[in-house]
C-alpha cells in the first residue's frame, strides 16, 4: 500500500511540474484565461485544475482508467502548442486578437456550438465534412443516429451552423476566451493533393462546379496551344499545371488550398487542441470525449495516398514550382511541425 501511494504522489508530482512548467510559459492572455485554457469539463480539467487553481481535488483513483491518456496525449497538446508558440515569435507572426476580430474569413470559418462550448475552426480537406456530420449529431441538428448517412451537402449547406461571424464582436471575444478552441492539420503537399484529386479528377457536383470554375481557368492561363474541348470542359487539368495556378500569388486562394495559418490564425488564437490529420480518429475522440458520452468520431477506411505516392507526385514537379509551394506554405510547414521534404 505504501509503495502504491508513493507511486501515486510520484505521478501527479510529474503532472505538477509538466503543467507548471506550461503554465508559466504561457503569455499573460493565457494566464488570465487559467483554466479554461484546458477542457471546460472532464478528466483533464478536473485532474489539472488542483495544480492551476487550487480548486476541485478529488480522489486519483476516479480518473485512474484515463491517467494514461492525461499524461500521453495531453502532453502531445502541449507540445505543439508550445512548438507553435514558439515558431510564431520566430517567424515574427502576428498575435493580436483585435486582428483577429475584424478578420471576416477567419469569423466565417469558425463553427460555434454554444451547448458544449465548442468553437471548431475548419480547415477543408482535413476531414472538415466528418467534423460538420458529427457535430450535427452532437448539436441534434439531425435525426440520423449513424454519421456517415449524413449527406455531404447537408453538412456544407450553408445555414447549417452558427459561425463566429454571425456574433458580436463582444460575444466573439468571450467566446475566444472561454470555450474550448480545437482544429485539424495536415500535412500542407498532401492535403494540396488532396484538393487536387477530390476537385479537378472526381465527378462529384462540387467536382463538376471545379472543373468549371477553375480547371477552365487553369487551362487557360497555364496550358499554352489548348484544344477546345480542354478550354470548354477543363476538366483534364494536370496536378502540375494546378500547382502552377495556386503557385500564382497574383490569385486569391480557394479555401480548400489555402494555407490553414490564413484560415484560422493560430498565432493569435489560443488553440485547446490542434488535431492532426495523421492521428485523426484519436485527437478527434479526445475532442468529443470531454462533451459527450455517445458521440464519436466515424472509423475511416486508410487512406489511398501515401507518402510513397505524394513523394512521385511531387518530384515530377519542376524544381523552382516545388520551391515556390513551399514558400506558399511556409507557415503550415512550420507552426504545425511538417517537413517539406517527404
Amino acid at each position: 500500500m505504501r509503495q502504491l501511494k508513493v507511486a501515486a504522489c510520484g505521478l501527479l508530482a510529474l503532472i505538477f511540474c509538466s503543467t507548471l512548467v506550461f503554465y508559466t510559459s504561457l503569455n499573460q492572455v493565457d494566464r488570465e484565461q487559467g483554466k479554461q485554457f484546458f477542457f471546460q469539463a472532464g478528466t483533464f480539467k478536473v485532474s489539472l485544475s488542483c495544480v492551476v487553481s487550487g480548486q476541485e481535488k478529488h480522489p486519483l483513483v476516479f480518473y485512474e482508467d484515463a491517467m494514461e491518456q492525461i499524461t500521453v496525449s495531453r502532453m502531445v497538446d502541449v507540445q505543439r502548442q508550445n512548438h507553435l508558440k514558439n515558431q510564431c515569435r520566430i517567424m515574427n507572426l502576428s498575435n493580436d486578437l483585435n486582428s483577429v476580430l475584424r478578420d471576416q474569413e477567419f469569423l466565417s470559418h469558425v463553427i460555434v456550438d454554444e451547448e458544449h462550448k465548442l468553437l471548431y475552426c475548419y480547415v477543408p480537406k482535413v476531414a472538415c465534412t466528418n467534423w460538420k456530420r458529427v457535430l450535427m449529431v452532437l448539436m441534434q441538428k439531425t435525426n440520423v443516429t449513424k454519421v456517415l448517412d449524413i449527406t455531404a451537402s447537408l453538412a456544407h449547406s450553408q445555414n447549417m451552423f452558427m459561425k463566429l461571424i454571425n456574433y458580436t464582436t463582444p460575444e466573439v471575444e468571450h467566446m475566444l476566451k472561454t470555450y474550448t478552441k480545437f482544429t485539424f492539420v495536415r500535412h500542407p503537399l498532401e492535403r494540396l493533393l488532396s484538393a487536387y484529386r477530390n476537385k479537378l479528377q472526381q465527378n462529384y457536383e462540387s467536382s463538376r462546379y471545379f472543373k468549371q470554375r477553375y480547371g477552365r481557368l487553369i487551362v487557360r492561363l497555364y496550358r499554352p496551344n489548348a484544344s477546345p474541348e480542354a478550354l470548354e470542359k477543363g476538366d483534364d487539368v494536370s496536378f502540375q499545371e494546378f500547382a502552377s495556378y495556386v503557385s500564382d500569388t497574383q490569385l486569391r486562394p480557394n479555401e480548400h488550398w489555402q494555407p490553414a495559418a490564413e484560415l484560422c490564425r493560430p498565432c493569435a488564437v489560443n488553440y485547446d487542441v490542434i488535431g492532426k490529420y495523421e492521428s485523426l480518429k484519436q485527437d478527434a475522440d479526445f475532442v468529443l470525449s470531454h462533451v459527450s458520452r455517445d458521440v464519436r468520431f466515424p472509423e475511416l477506411p486508410k487512406p489511398s495516398m501515401t507518402n510513397a505516392s505524394l513523394k512521385s507526385t511531387l518530384d515530377a514537379l519542376p524544381e523552382l514550382l516545388l520551391e515556390r509551394l513551399q514558400q506558399i506554405y511556409e507557415a503550415d510547414f512550420r507552426l504545425f511541425d511538417y517537413q517539406p521534404a517527404l
